[in-house]
């Protein structure tokens, strides 16, 4: 990891943007810690920190210039109070690809009146009940939420929603934070529990189950969220989700991080990159680099149908457990 100095600052690249707002690039350093920003003098617009590690979103001194901050493929899980009079101009924050878990982990924001855009795109916190509602009950000022504009109709209901003292109290209860680790403050030591062997056969019959690839998508939403597939969530212990469990040899800079490909062979890497590569031959989108070969790993393969490419079979195999998806159907171990 490298610390977040003044020298670095001082190197990193520095242009206009697109949009013509001066632009401080400090991409892909494995940042851990927000520090040492008053060397920028106060002279950005734009700031990107994305393929970072930060934890947390705070240690800003009074930039009034800066107003987009990009935090994309980091590691945060709280933000910072006061953020507003350390960036009172801010108006635009992506957190795509963190790891923010509850939805009182964002009343801080509530705080930034100037902020319009807000995304949170593959966090743990968008697959809470009423997440959209929320954020536009705490953050009423917000114009595009998740790249997605907000609707005259969303405010209404969530004005109706959080409305007098019962609309206050659901917003304090589904808003409760959960126990969140800060960097720098000691843990205490407390006994994690995992999946119950009911937990997995349910897991894996869910998984056998789905009949498309959106299917799966919705199941690891369920399964980032802490949620049991096809269990009464009133009877059953939140496990720890997905993004939080331990894994013995994975590397830890790609937990969180995407990588997908989609279309007429369109390609993007974890680091962000796009690029497409138009065959039709088997393609290992994801392995374990730490360990054998045949203990994590994703495959996808093309195929033209009137000219069209599709993806016809995804093939993920996880310590001797083989899992093939196509358009006949899910294969777990070679059963349906």
């Amino acid at each position: 990891m490298v610390k977040l100095s003044a020298e670095l600052i001082e190197q990193a690249a520095q242009y206009t943007n697109p949009v013509r707002d001066r632009e401080l690039d400090l991409r892909g350093y494995k940042i851990p810690v927000l520090e040492n920003l008053g060397a920028t003098l106060d002279q950005f617009d734009t700031i990107d920190f994305s393929d970072n590690e930060v934890r947390k979103l705070d240690g800003f001194p009074l930039l009034r210039r800066l107003k987009t901050l990009l935090v994309n493929n980091n590691r945060i899980c709280r933000v910072g109070e006061n953020l507003e009079q350390s960036l009172p101009n801010l108006k635009e924050l992506v957190l795509t690809n963190n790891n923010i878990q509850e939805l009182g982990d964002l009343d801080p924001l509530a705080s930034v009146k100037t902020l319009s855009l807000l995304s949170l795109l593959r966090n743990p916190v968008t697959n809470k009940k009423h997440y959209r509602l929320y954020v536009i009950n705490k953050i009423p000022q917000i114009r595009v939420l998740d790249f997605q504009k907000v609707k005259l109709k969303e405010r209404q209901e969530a004005e109706k929603m959080f409305k007098g003292k019962r609309g206050a109290q659901l917003a304090k209860d589904i808003g409760r934070r959960m126990k969140t680790f800060t960097p720098g403050v000691a843990a205490q030591p407390e006994k994690r529990m995992g999946p119950s062997q009911a937990d997995v056969e349910a897991i894996k019959n869910a998984i056998s189950n789905a009949s498309s690839l959106a299917e799966v998508e919705r199941l690891k939403g369920m399964l980032q969220a802490g949620q049991i597939p096809g269990r009464d969530l009133r009877q059953v212990t939140i496990v720890p989700p997905l993004n939080t469990l331990s894994l013995n040899s994975a590397n830890v800079s790609h937990i969180g991080r995407v990588c997908t490909t989609w279309g007429n062979y369109h390609f993007k890497t974890f680091d962000g990159e796009f690029f497409q590569l138009p065959s039709t031959c088997n393609h290992i989108l994801l392995s374990d680099c730490k360990s054998s070969y045949e203990s994590f790993v994703i495959q996808m393969r093309r195929s033209v149908v009137s000219n069209i490419p599709n993806i016809s079979s995804i093939v993920m195999r996880l310590e001797g457990s083989v899992v093939e998806i196509s358009h006949s159907g899910v294969l777990v171990d070679g059963a349906m």
